[in-house]
C-alpha cells in the first residue's frame, strides 16, 4: 500500500447487502471493522438481488461502508473510482466480467506505470467453484477462460490473494497461480456468537423457536450446490417428531420448486420450515437450540455456518467434500459423511439425538469450542490488516 495513514480501499463485487449469504457476510464484517478503525472503504455492486433486477438504491452506507450500486449489464459494470487516490482495490469472488475488464485496465496502468494501487483477489472458491453446478455452456466458457485467461490475468495483474482457506489455496496451485502470491486468513465469527445473546432476542421469537419443536438446523442461500436433498430425504428416517428448519435467501427458484416436490413426495410437508433470513443474535439463538446443523454441501470453500455451530456447542453432520474435512475432523468434530449419503446422514442425526451427553459428543462439542474461541471476525481482521499493509 503506498500511504499507511490513508487506507483507502474499493472493493469490486456482483451483490452485497442486503443480500446476506456467505461471501456478503465476510465482506461486511471484515471491512465494516477497518472502517471503524478510520479506513475509508467502498464497496461497488450490482443494484442487484438473487432474484430481482436493478430493484436497490444506487448509494448508502451502512456500519461505515460506503455503497456505490450500478445497474448490470451481460458485461457486468465500470467502477466509479478515483484510480489515482485509491489505495487499495479488492476483486471479490472470480466473475469473468467485470474481473476482467479491471486485470486488464491495471494491467495497462502497470505497464506505462501509472499503477499507483494495489489488487488484491479473494476468491471465496470463485476461481475454482463446483463446476457440476453451471449449465454446460457456461460451465466449459467459464472453465476455459479460468484456466487460460484467468489464470495468466491473476498472475500478471494480481498482487496478493486473500484464500480463505488452506483447500482453497492448494486447489489454485495445480492451475498455475503463483503460491507467492497465496496467503490464508481464515474467516471469522460475529460479536454475538460470544455474547450472552439471549436477553437480545425477543419473547416473541423465543415463542416462534419454541414452535419448532425438536428440530436439526441448515444455514445458507437456498441454492443446488447446498445439497438439501439429501437431508430432506435422511428427514424421512427420522422419528416423526423431528423438524427440517432450512434458513437462507432463495437464490434459484427453480430448485426451490424441485425441493417441495420431493418435500411433497415424502410426505414432510409438516416437517419441512423454510424460515427466511435470520441474522445476529437470533440466527445464534436459533443454532443454540438446534439438535443439530446439517451441511451436506456439494461444495464449499469454507464454511462459516459450521464455525458458527461450533462456537455454539451444537454438533454437526457435513459432507466430506472440498474444504469441510480441513475445517471439521470426521469423529473429531462431528460427522464427515458422503454428500449424497442420506441413510449415513440419518444415521448420524440419529445417534446425536439418541446420545446426545455421550462422553464422545461432549468432547466433540468442547473441541469445537476452544477451536471457535480463536476464531472471531476481530482476530481475523487483525491479521488481514497485516496481510493488506504489509506484503
Amino acid at each position: 500500500m503506498k500511504n499507511n495513514n490513508k487506507k483507502q480501499i474499493d472493493i469490486v463485487m456482483k451483490y452485497f447487502y442486503p443480500v446476506t449469504a456467505g461471501i456478503e457476510i465476510t465482506v461486511m464484517e471484515t471491512f465494516s471493522r477497518l472502517a471503524s478503525a478510520g479506513w475509508k472503504v467502498r464497496v461497488h455492486t450490482s443494484r442487484d438481488t438473487y432474484l430481482e433486477k436493478n430493484v436497490l438504491s444506487g448509494n448508502e452506507n451502512i456500519k461505515g461502508v460506503e455503497i456505490k450500486r450500478y445497474p448490470w449489464s451481460i458485461f457486468g459494470f465500470w467502477p466509479d473510482i478515483d484510480w489515482k487516490k485509491s489505495d487499495m482495490l479488492v476483486l471479490e469472488n472470480f466473475n469473468i466480467f467485470p474481473h476482467f475488464q479491471i486485470m486488464a485496465f491495471t494491467w495497462v496502468l502497470k505497464i506505462i506505470k501509472k499503477k499507483n494501487f494495489s489488487l488484491i483477489l479473494t476468491p471465496h472458491g470463485g476461481y475454482t467453484p463446483e463446476w457440476r453446478v453451471f449449465g454446460v455452456i457456461s460451465r466449459n466458457i467459464k472453465r476455459i477462460y479460468h484456466q487460460t485467461i484467468g489464470a495468466c490475468m491473476i498472475n500478471k495483474c494480481v498482487d496478493k490473494i486473500h484464500a480463505v482457506s488452506t483447500w482453497e489455496k492448494k486447489e489454485m496451485i495445480p492451475f498455475g497461480i503463483s503460491p507467492e502470491k497465496i496467503v490464508v486468513v481464515e474467516n471469522g465469527l460475529e460479536d454475538e456468537a460470544y455474547a450472552d445473546f439471549e436477553e437480545k432476542v425477543s419473547k416473541e421469537f423465543k415463542r416462534v423457536i419454541k414452535g419448532y419443536g425438536k428440530y436439526i438446523l441448515q444455514i445458507g442461500r437456498v441454492h443446488r450446490i447446498k445439497n438439501h436433498k439429501t437431508v430432506i430425504r435422511a428427514l424421512a428416517k427420522l422419528p416423526k417428531d423431528i423438524n427440517y428448519v432450512i434458513t437462507g435467501p432463495i437464490h434459484d427458484d427453480k430448485y426451490k420448486q424441485e425441493l417441495d416436490e420431493l418435500i411433497k413426495s415424502l410426505e414432510l410437508e409438516e416437517q419441512i420450515i423454510f424460515s427466511g433470513i435470520i441474522k445476529g443474535a437470533e440466527k445464534y439463538y436459533l443454532i443454540k437450540n438446534a439438535l443439530a446443523m446439517v451441511h451436506m454441501a456439494l461444495w464449499e470453500c469454507y464454511c462459516g455456518v459450521v464455525l458458527e455451530a461450533m462456537s455454539q456447542g451444537t454438533m454437526c453432520v457435513v459432507s466430506e467434500d472440498s474444504a469441510f474435512p480441513y475445517l471439521y475432523k470426521d469423529k473429531f468434530n462431528g460427522y464427515n459423511l458422503k454428500a449424497k449419503d442420506h441413510k449415513a446422514a440419518a444415521n448420524a442425526i440419529n445417534n446425536i439425538i439418541e446420545y446426545p451427553d455421550s462422553r464422545e459428543h461432549k468432547a466433540i462439542k468442547q473441541r469445537n469450542l476452544d477451536y471457535a474461541n480463536n476464531h472471531s471476525w476481530n482476530a481475523m481482521v487483525e491479521r488481514l490488516k497485516d496481510f493488506y499493509l504489509n506484503y
